[in-house]
């Protein structure tokens, strides 16, 4: 069960030019909720609103919250996929350059 759920949401693991499309698309969907949320006069989602998320700032949540703790887990039980560490923690690294410019 945990290799599915890795697998469904492992774009940040992958190099920069894979993630960040499958990034933006992901953005524009939670933005459009938000919008229609707000339209609606219904509690808007935290992370899906475009006027308080930032791309970086996204990313290094989800990513250390949810993406490198699973990936961890999963680097426990199989060590040869250990390599996507890498991957994760340069992506966050590139997120935190962008936010702090």
């Amino acid at each position: 069960m945990i290799l599915i759920k890795v697998a469904d949401i492992s774009n940040e693991a992958r190099p920069m030019e894979v993630a960040e499309p499958w990034l933006d698309r992901l953005l524009q969907e939670f933005f459009k909720q938000s919008d229609a949320e707000k339209l609606e006069g219904l509690p808007v989602t935290p992370f899906m609103d475009r006027d308080k998320v930032t791309k970086p700032s996204s990313q290094v949540s989800f990513i250390g919250l949810v993406l490198l703790p699973l990936f961890e887990a999963l680097g426990e039980l199989l060590p040869e996929l250990q390599v996507f560490h890498l991957f994760i923690h340069t992506f966050i690294y590139l997120c935190l350059e962008i936010s702090s410019m």
